[in-house]
């Protein structure tokens, strides 16, 4: 495991920043369950925007992606559809830990 030093502590590398697309099939990010449409659910990470995850609407859709290792994130970034109503308009996210965070689109 790589360390950082910094004004006397060290860091483990998953803790230094990146502007890595971690979520990827490529970094080892997997799409694993969703609440619909689970064969289709591997879009999410294949890097293209020409397909994607399709729920059946409403609230209540959610995906499940699981990192090869833990992270530090502090960005997430979410490509939505072009129709404003079927855009997502609020995430709450699940840590590993028991965590929860909950963000708000921004344009939603």
């Amino acid at each position: 495991m790589i360390k950082f030093f910094f004004i006397g502590i060290f860091f483990p590398d998953y803790l230094r920043c990146s502007h890595e697309n971690i979520a990827n099939a490529v970094s080892g990010g997997q799409c694993t369950d969703a609440s619909y449409n689970q064969g289709s659910c591997e879009l999410v990470v294949d890097s293209s925007t020409e397909n994607q995850w399709e729920g059946n609407g409403g609230v209540g859709q959610w995906i499940k992606i699981e990192f090869i290792r833990e992270y530090l994130i502090n960005t997430i970034r979410v490509m939505q559809k072009s129709e404003a109503s079927d855009q997502t308009k609020s995430l709450r996210l699940e840590f590993s830990d028991g965590s929860e965070a909950f963000v708000s689109n921004k344009n939603g």
